[in-house]
């Protein structure tokens, strides 16, 4: 993906590099449907977005190895940042119409969760392809301005309201509690413990000591390979249901018919071998309860989201990039890129970028359709 020095496109007007079609600032960013999307509202969202102090967070979120461009000054952006912003801003308004059509309000409540689904989101998950950031979710969303941070909570809000109204659960804390009451009671968070060593013998030692009676803290502190949680007894933290599921196979399985107080057998996993235990379990509030009850009926959500975007009539400024479908997937595809002699540094011209679409602006992605 090319970038695009946003102040001289915005200010001047350019002709893409790809065509002779006019790129003049309409005054327009997009058309959703009739509604505008102003130039100065992404601006503002662009300048909001870039000016987190959780810069890491902000492009793992929005899916983008950069938010500045190769030109001079903080307001270069690179095209593939200002597309990704202007998806979010795209979906935000096509949420607004689904919230319409159905007759729901955001309430008080169902922002609430709306910030705990957004904390999740904002907060990254460390893996072998993708960055590994140490903020949260909730430090990262402080770090945006007002308006925008209300758009993207009100987003996540307004999604978790179509889901409950799809399955019949009103999103109230009292509907909440008669959902879960419904379906199985309320949500647990559980928290675990690990001991993690390099062979089944070794498991098999501290197994038998355990059952002697021997501290699975202090096991943890002598033997446990892991470097992050032996310091703590093995202490790995909590999670709700849908992370417990999302655990390495068997241990999905295992630890949710583990009793609090009780280890696991030694456990094979990759080249270690571990032994887990259930150190407690408790209720989660009501609105980590809504959230974990919302999310058994995500994906079909913005399923039903997404069906709702491809509906919409979509025009975006040629400056900015366009409407693109690439089979089920709509996105603000990024521009051609000016010409390198109408930019103060012709350089940015060919700087690169992942682009929308693989990161979760949004909450569904930089994605829709």
């Amino acid at each position: 993906m090319r970038k695009l020095l946003l102040t001289v496109a915005l200010l001047v007007g350019v002709a893409l590099a790809a065509g002779a079609c006019d790129t003049t600032p309409s005054g327009y960013a997009a058309q959703v449907g009739g509604t505008t999307i102003s130039s100065a509202t992404l601006t503002a969202a662009l300048s909001s977005a870039a000016a987190d102090p959780a810069t890491c967070e902000v492009q793992s979120f929005l899916g983008v190895s950069s938010i500045h461009g190769a030109g001079s000054g903080d307001e270069t952006y690179s095209s593939a940042f200002a597309a990704a912003v202007l998806h979010q801003l795209i979906e935000t308004e096509v949420m607004r119409r689904q919230l319409a059509a159905e007759h729901l309000a955001i309430t008080p409540f169902a922002r609430a969760v709306g910030v705990a689904e957004l904390d999740s989101a904002l907060t990254p998950t460390s893996t072998s392809s993708g960055p590994s950031c140490p903020g949260t979710g909730a430090t990262t969303l402080q770090g945006f301005t007002p308006d925008f941070r209300r758009q993207l909570v009100d987003f996540y809000a307004g999604l978790s309201l179509l889901i409950a109204h799809a399955n019949g659960l009103e999103l109230t804390p009292a509907g909440v509690g008669s959902y879960a009451a419904a379906h199985g009671g309320a949500p647990s968070i559980t928290c675990l413990s690990a001991i993690v060593v390099s062979s089944q013998g070794s498991a098999q030692t501290l197994e038998a000591d355990l059952a002697k009676g021997a501290s699975f803290a202090a096991l943890a502190r002598a033997h446990s390979l892991d470097t992050q949680s032996a310091p703590n007894g093995g202490a790995i933290g909590c999670a709700p249901p849908a992370q417990i599921a999302q655990l390495a196979a068997p241990l999905n399985k295992i630890v949710p018919r583990l009793a609090v107080g009780q280890a696991s057998a030694p456990v094979h996993i990759s080249t270690f071998w571990a032994i887990v235990l259930v150190t407690s379990r408790h209720a989660l509030g009501t609105v980590q309860s809504a959230a974990t009850l919302l999310g058994q009926h995500a994906a079909a959500g913005e399923a039903a989201f997404r069906a709702g975007l491809a509906r919409v009539d979509v025009v975006v400024d040629p400056a900015y990039g366009s409407w693109s479908r690439s089979g089920a997937t709509l996105t603000v595809a990024t521009p051609a890129g000016p010409s390198g002699g109408l930019l103060f540094n012709a350089s940015a011209v060919g700087a690169t970028g992942t682009g929308p679409g693989t990161g979760s602006a949004g909450g569904l992605g930089a994605t829709g359709g």
